[in-house]
């Protein structure tokens, strides 16, 4: 195995390297039942490489994100509890590919409680996990949030996340419903997970400009 690895270096450079520290988990590419192939030791160079190649390959999946791509004028209503007051807002989002169309970055820019806010989003697909990935981070948060999920249809996607409550420093789950009526518009939905109960909490309203 070990002169196996300096023909791979040698043959494929950087790329090979990497290739053969992926392979030690690897899947088949946007298989959701995790099919496992072959361990490296039984595995040729390139196999290796295939293998790697096919993880990290744009596909279907992909073409999927692309409803987000553009720029949308934005409502969101917030409600902190249920049976609360909702608060509303305005805003405006821009999508766009990043990193050879492997990534979707979005950019929120409107309020918050009075408060100019920017939040940023980046989501992408791994066909190594057969998961849809995507991250947030905004302008009155330290905290990153990292959610997984799967897309029905090529127009619902569904992620899973949690939080941790500043307050109580106790970490929560929630749900997020993305969903893709048209060209034109979609609408996000977050779900607060409370053992068998769930909370809409959070609800948003894109429409391409």
């Amino acid at each position: 195995m070990q002169r196996r690895g300096r023909a791979l270096v040698s043959a494929v450079g950087a790329a090979g390297v990497l290739a053969a520290a992926f392979v030690a988990g690897v899947v088949v590419a946007g298989s959701p039942e995790g099919e496992r192939m072959a361990p490296p030791e039984e595995m040729s160079p390139e196999q290796m490489m295939a293998a790697w190649q096919q993880a990290n390959a744009k596909g279907e999946h992909h073409e999927h994100l692309k409803a987000f791509i553009g720029s949308f004028d934005v409502k969101v209503s917030f409600q902190m509890l249920p049976d609360t007051e909702v608060y509303e807002s305005e805003g405006e989002s821009e999508g766009e590919w990043i990193l050879d169309g492997r990534f979707v970055r979005s950019t929120f820019k409107g309020e918050s409680f009075g408060v100019p806010f920017t939040g940023i989003s980046m989501t992408g697909y791994a066909n190594a996990t057969g998961k849809y990935q995507t991250v947030w981070m905004d302008s009155m948060g330290n905290s990153m949030q990292y959610m997984e999920g799967t897309c029905r249809g090529g127009r619902v996607f569904t992620y899973t996340g949690t939080e941790t409550d500043p307050m109580t420093r106790q970490t929560h789950q929630y749900r997020d419903v993305l969903t893709v009526h048209g060209h034109d518009r979609h609408t996000f939905e977050r779900f607060y997970v409370d053992g068998e109960m769930e909370h809409r909490g959070l609800w948003i309203e894109y429409t391409r400009k």
